[in-house]
């Protein structure tokens, strides 16, 4: 429900999930994998996000806007290039880490869940 009112996906394009993966204080935390992604045009909740356009310069390179507003492509291995001004969400990147892995258990090239220290990552 969250992911279509804040982003507008179109749920036809969902090839597995929504998985929950860990439970937190005070929310609950689930996966998706999206397989050719498509959104609504403007999506019900879209006030709470940002614009990503005025904090592309604090992410690496790799980042792609998404069709949907205020989110971004990304690839994993990149996360640690996200520049500390940009404030993240407390334990984001930990989640972000810990959902690949659940989706990915035996993966030999497993993220490395990342220490969160201030939202950044550490190795």
């Amino acid at each position: 429900r969250e992911v279509k009112e804040e982003c507008g996906l179109i749920t036809k394009c969902v090839s597995k999930g929504p998985c929950k993966f860990a439970e937190g204080e005070k929310c609950d935390w689930y996966v998706i994998v999206l397989r050719s992604p498509t959104f609504e045009a403007k999506a019900k909740s879209r006030s709470e996000c940002g614009d990503m356009k005025s904090v592309a310069s604090l992410l690496p390179s790799s980042m792609q806007l998404a069709d949907c507003y205020g989110h971004v492509w990304l690839p994993t291995s990149d996360l640690r290039n996200i520049d500390p001004k940009l404030p993240l969400m407390g334990g984001l990147l930990k989640r972000i880490g810990e959902a690949v892995n659940f989706l990915n258990p035996a993966a030999k090239d497993a993220v490395p869940v990342p220490v969160v220290k201030s939202d950044r990552v550490e190795e």
